[in-house]
This record gives C-alpha cells, sequence and structure tokens, in this order.
C-alpha cells in the first residue's frame, strides 16, 4: 500500500487545528517579513500559512527517523517516500551515521522488477487490528497484505505480541511485579531459561513468516 497524497489529506484532515496553531505561533514569534521588509499580513499571510501546513503535512506523511527512535533526527527522502507498505515486508529501512545516508536493505531475495515494501509501523509484532488502527490512523490507508487478510497469520501475529510484550517486561523487571498476569494479561517471564525459550519461538515465529527485518535482529 503506497503513501501518497490520501495520507497528506489524511494527515491534515486529523491534525488541521493543531498543525494550523503551531503555524501561526511560528510566523506570531519570528515576525515573519517580506521581501520589501514589511511584516507579512492579511492575505499574503494567509497565503503562507496555508502553504506551511501543506509541506508539514506532506513531512508529517512521508519522514522517516534516523537512527533507534530517531537518535539523528528525521527526514524526507524521495525515493524512500515511494516505497509502499506492507505488514510483510521484503526490506527495511535503515539510517547510515557513518554515511550520513538512508538505506534501504532487502530482507529475502529479490528478483528484477520486485516490488519493494517496507513495514510503515516499525513493529511486525502487532495485531492484524492494532496495526490497521495505526496506519489509518497517520496516513490513511487499509493494508491488503496477506497478514491482514489471512485469520491464521493474525492468530501468529497476536502469538509474537504476547513474548514481544512479555519479554520487554522481563528486560525491564515489570514481569515481577504483584498481579502482573491480571493487570497486562500477559504470561510473566521470571528466569533466564525461559526467557530464552521465549526468545527462541519468537524467532521461529518471524522466520516462518520470512520476516528477517530488524525485529529478528533484537531478539
Amino acid at each position: 500500500m503506497f503513501c501518497g497524497s490520501p495520507a497528506v489529506e489524511s494527515i491534515k484532515n486529523n491534525e488541521y487545528e493543531y498543525i494550523r496553531h503551531q503555524v501561526w505561533c511560528f510566523y506570531k514569534a519570528n515576525k515573519w517579513k517580506n521581501s520589501e521588509g514589511s511584516l507579512l499580513q492579511g492575505k499574503k499571510l494567509q497565503r503562507c500559512v496555508k502553504r506551511t501546513i501543506n509541506l508539514c503535512a506532506v513531512y508529517l506523511a512521508h519522514s522517516v527517523e534516523l537512527g533507534p527512535g530517531g537518535k539523528y533526527g528525521s527526514g524526507i527522502f524521495s525515493l524512500c517516500s515511494r516505497i509502499a507498505h506492507s505488514c510483510v515486508p521484503n526490506a527495511h529501512n535503515s539510517w547510515n551515521p557513518t554515511m550520513k545516508r538512508l538505506t534501504i536493505h532487502a530482507t529475502r531475495d529479490l528478483k528484477a522488477g520486485d516490488q519493494i515494501f517496507v513495514n510503515y509501523i516499525g513493529n511486525v509484532c502487532r495485531t492484524r487490528q492494532q496495526r490497521a488502527f495505526s496506519l489509518f490512523t497517520k496516513w490513511g490507508i487499509t493494508c491488503s497484505c496477506a497478514a491482514c487478510t489471512d485469520p491464521k497469520i493474525d492468530q501468529l501475529r497476536y502469538r509474537m505480541l504476547v513474548i514481544d510484550q512479555a519479554l520487554a517486561a522481563y528486560t525491564c523487571g515489570a514481569s515481577r511485579e504483584a498481579n502482573f498476569r491480571a493487570v497486562h494479561r500477559i504470561p510473566p517471564i521470571l528466569t533466564a531459561k525461559q526467557a530464552l525459550n521465549a526468545a527462541e519461538e519468537l524467532v521461529q515465529l518471524l522466520k516462518g513468516q520470512g520476516l528477517h527485518g530488524m525485529e529478528l535482529c533484537r531478539v
């Protein structure tokens, strides 16, 4: 599913008031002037605000984080913006701080002419409902890949979600909290052996679906 102009319009519709407020505050704080040195006002200011709102929506729709958690900021890349989404991607993007370039890496063998797909959400260990909400809310798109249309795959993704969150809770020590199972509805992982077994199961689930991206590396 390609993230194009519908995604920009979706962002403008859902976040228009917030973006508009931020843009107006920016212009007022900086007191922008025209080429003649006069303060922008009236229709000219409105046109500048409208143009800036559109640019902000484009940025929000197409920007990617540079490094883990946006360690090096975020940016827009013309070729990357043309790559479509799939919950069963065959590639992933990665920021190379040494080269200062966004690189695209195939995660499986590709033939000439194959379409490249990346995962917009950033984590394949999510259920169809969770992925659909994120995709539609931010980009206004509905995915129709195999993982979103096959109930059997969605069952596997739910199991992956449970393991992923259980391992995260074990790593930060939350799994030892009282009533952890009742509160989070996730079986707690309490020992290193349990964690290893869970990690091995997650690896097999990822490999079984051809998901050889960063999730597999992090496990």
